[in-house]
């Protein structure tokens, strides 16, 4: 996926994220992992879902797991995104990026 900084935002924080109240220093923090808008970021990512917990990443869990984990959506702040990323590489411009496109790619 090549895209701008707020495309990748928006798929990191999941459905769940908007509505949210947080204290100040959450939202500082939140505020500090936001991506640039002046870099194209260019992501690669795998088709086994991704569960997020807080700020932790769990990339390419078993379905199973996923099963297990279902239950912890109501109590935790938990999202599941449908792909892990494997990898995110950008570059500076200089000029404000906006848009998203997605490659698909088979590697055999």
């Amino acid at each position: 996926m090549v895209s701008d900084g707020d495309t990748l935002d928006r798929m990191r924080r999941g459905p769940f994220a908007f509505g949210q109240r947080l204290d100040l220093a959450s939202t500082i923090a939140q505020l500090n992992q936001e991506h640039s808008s002046n870099r194209i970021y260019v992501s690669l990512l795998e088709s086994e879902p991704e569960a997020r917990i807080g700020d932790k990443i769990m990339p390419s869990l078993p379905l199973s797991v996923m099963n297990v984990m279902d239950g912890m959506r109501s109590t935790q702040e938990m999202s599941v995104q449908g792909e892990s990323a494997v990898g995110e590489a950008s570059a500076e411009l200089d000029y404000v990026v906006s848009g998203t496109q997605v490659l698909t790619v088979t590697v055999k």
